[in-house]
């Protein structure tokens, strides 16, 4: 692997992805923030009573593909079927993200990192924890060798430990303690499977759907993608494109039934639209949901398929572009999809370092003296530790 890759001529590094821009232009007419930004009649409102009386998604759910998952005999709402411990799970993150002297001090260092939020420099927002850092870190790397040089000062992550958020602080990245959630993310629950704490996989989607909603509410523009992510060419300039003025969002295409629809929330832009915002009100709102059903996905995918949202422009990225990367052995799977269209890969699954160490994705060395350190040493397989070039 070359230590070094330039950007070519076209703007892109030579990592093998050429420019996919869309050759689409739009009308002055659709350009214009009035016609982007209104709400259609008919549009979704949350009332007061809150998103999961007014969305009903157990009854929405029957007929569709939803059913075995979302289903609740006794109550359309959910609601009588979700465990009280999980509800209150829910509570402790929402209760959070709602107390105000909580939010103004994440407003300020949003602010304070981001001060124009009307420009179109997109925030990258991710959350991240101790088991994913490596991931975040070899992220950034991969911005490095794909020309990318701002994507930490255009990053805003949400540290669910504060381990993680110790070291990303040291490293000049903007990042969110826990601590701004009133600890949710490190409070315990009544079950004993690590999967099932606040401060892990569940708890972070919790926060990050959080922070989604905030963002947008302060007028940003929205990518959040996962720490096992690298970009093999910037996407930036592809999503600026006026192409896409009028979709509010748009994601990575998820081809297993498993996500129980075609959304995967590893890359996800969401645009700074009316629309949108209340979409997200709406998943806050449904957060209780998602602690029951243990998924992300689940909900987002659901939440865009209730009928009281279809006038919300969702689309997926052509999946040769937005890859998710299915391998065994770095030649198997999708592995053989990616081609000099590929600009994101998306290591889906477990074992996500070796696979992107497989396919030749794995930046997080010596090569990349701008981010890399020892100390994440604990965090790296050793299969990619004792390859030369890393230590």
């Amino acid at each position: 692997m070359k230590s070094e890759q330039e950007p070519s001529s076209n703007g892109l590094a030579n990592t093998g992805a050429q420019s996919v821009l869309p050759t689409l232009v739009s009308s002055p007419c659709a350009d214009s923030e009035k016609a982007l930004d209104a709400i259609p009649d008919g549009y979704a409102r949350i009332p007061k009573e809150g998103a999961l009386h007014y969305m009903r998604m157990c009854e929405s759910a029957k007929s569709g593909p939803m059913g075995g998952h979302l289903e609740c005999e006794e109550d359309p709402t959910c609601l009588h079927c979700i465990p009280q411990w999980k509800r209150d799970r829910a509570s402790l993150v929402t209760n959070a993200y709602f107390d105000q002297g909580l939010k103004a001090k994440r407003q300020a260092i949003i602010s304070g990192s981001f001060p124009d939020p009307a420009s179109q420099d997109m925030i990258i927002l991710m959350a991240v924890n101790w088991n994913g850092v490596a991931l975040f870190f070899n992220w950034l790397c991969s911005c490095e060798v794909a020309g990318a040089h701002d994507c930490k000062e255009r990053s805003l992550v949400v540290a669910t430990d504060l381990q993680t958020y110790e070291i990303l602080s040291r490293e000049g990245v903007a990042v969110l303690s826990p601590e701004l959630f009133n600890d949710a993310a490190n409070a315990s629950s009544k079950s004993n499977d690590p999967s099932e704490k606040i401060g892990g996989f569940m708890g972070s989607m919790a926060v990050h759907i959080c922070m989604m909603h905030e963002l947008v509410s302060m007028g940003y523009t929205v990518l959040s993608h996962d720490a096992d992510v690298v970009w093999r060419t910037d996407p930036r300039p592809m999503l600026r494109h006026p192409a896409y003025a009028r979709i509010d969002v748009q994601s990575e295409l998820a081809p297993s039934w498993s996500a129980r629809s075609v959304a995967n929330t590893g890359f996800v832009i969401w645009r700074a639209s009316k629309k949108t915002k209340i979409f997200l009100e709406a998943l806050v709102g449904l957060m209780p949901i998602m602690m029951w059903r243990a998924c992300d996905q689940l909900l987002i995918n659901s939440a865009l398929r209730n009928w009281r949202f279809r006038q919300l422009h969702y689309e997926t990225f052509p999946r040769e572009l937005i890859l998710d990367l299915h391998t065994e052995d770095g030649k198997g799977g999708t592995a053989s999809w990616i081609s000099n269209k590929t600009m994101v890969i998306h290591a889906v699954g477990g074992n996500k370092e070796n696979k992107l160490f497989m396919v030749g994705h794995w930046f997080f060395n010596r090569t990349c003296p701008k981010y890399f350190f020892r100390e994440l040493d604990e965090r790296v397989p050793h299969a990619i530790r004792r390859q030369p070039g890393y230590e």
